[in-house]
């Protein structure tokens, strides 16, 4: 009987110990996933619109400054009104005109150390309102990539420089 009640306790005590072990894997990704990986600040700096100068659609013209990891996998500009991409669509313009605004688009991958993807930024509904984003210091708007891109795990980051000089 006695051999019978240890066996029982010691199934016990190692089922205990399982789910103990799971539990924490568990309760620290999604915490890591919440709390570490949460992007809250992103800070771009990249050449102004200038009348006369030439579209630079290079991704290495804009640097990220904050503790997380920024890959920019995606630079788009657009002439205020003109949904083509200035330099790379037919039609175009390839350079900045005086009295005009133009939006620029920066698509980020998002890491954070070594724990891989943010996953918390992954969807069209997600909501962004606790990011705040500034592009040369500017407050700036942060989205979902277009729908038709294949940038699923990103971010962009969108600022128009109105009727440059």
């Amino acid at each position: 009987m006695k051999a019978q009640f240890k066996s029982k306790l010691l199934g016990l005590l190692l089922a205990l110990v399982m789910v103990l072990a799971l539990a924490p894997i568990n309760g620290l990704t999604a915490f890591a996933l919440d709390v570490t990986d949460k992007v809250s600040e992103v800070e771009l700096t990249l050449p102004e619109a200038k009348a006369g100068y030439t579209v630079n659609l290079d991704f290495s013209s804009v640097v990220a400054k904050h503790h997380m990891t920024y890959k920019v996998v995606g630079l788009r500009w657009y002439k205020y009104g003109d949904e083509r991409q200035m330099g790379v669509e037919s039609g175009a313009d390839t350079y900045f005109i005086g009295g005009q605004s133009y939006t620029v688009e920066v698509d980020l991958e998002v890491k954070s150390g070594n724990s891989g993807w943010n996953f918390e930024y992954t969807g069209v509904d997600t909501n962004y309102s606790g990011i705040h984003a500034t592009v040369n210091g500017k407050n700036a708007t942060v989205k979902y990539p277009p729908i038709n891109s294949d940038k699923h795990k990103t971010i962009t980051v969108a600022y128009t420089f109105s009727y440059i000089a």
